[in-house]
């Protein structure tokens, strides 16, 4: 547990990362799904001169279709979501684990472990000395060891 504590802090910051990348990927499909693509080289290039057409053409030709952005970015979603709910099992385990702790070790966890502070910090933040909040700290885990 005290492995995944110590990446907590950087979990938290994935899982907002992910949640935004998640927001920005649904506006990235809306916004494919309104493009107005032409359906045909000859609908193109019934707009363009004749000394563009073969450039355009060679662009429509390399361009990707509108269906098939969408369905990139639904498979990006779809990896997100999933990346996503690992992460969300992964803190609520440490979760779990904070919530079966009093309230000044509770507070010890989160000021170290998701907050990032130092011990000096911790133990100020506290009012303890920093020997007695690494004490608790040790406790904390010799108990945890204890019960499994």
């Amino acid at each position: 547990m005290k492995k995944k504590l110590k990446n907590y802090k950087s979990l938290l910051k994935r899982i907002e990362y992910l949640e935004k990348n998640i927001e920005e990927i649904e506006k990235d499909i809306k916004k494919h799904k309104k493009r107005n693509f032409p359906k045909t080289i000859i609908e193109a290039a019934e707009k363009i001169d004749n000394e563009n057409l073969n450039k355009v053409i060679e662009r429509i030709m390399k361009r990707d279709s509108p269906k098939k952005i969408i369905n990139m970015l639904k498979t990006n979603r779809d990896n997100t979501i999933n990346s996503l709910l690992d992460a969300y099992k992964k803190a609520e385990k440490i979760e779990s684990f904070i919530e079966t702790l009093n309230p000044r070790e509770k507070e010890l966890i989160r000021l170290k472990y998701q907050s990032g502070l130092f011990w000096s910090e911790v133990a100020n933040a506290m009012g303890y000395s920093e020997s007695h909040v690494k004490r608790l700290h040790k406790n904390i885990f010799d108990r945890a060891k204890s019960n499994g």
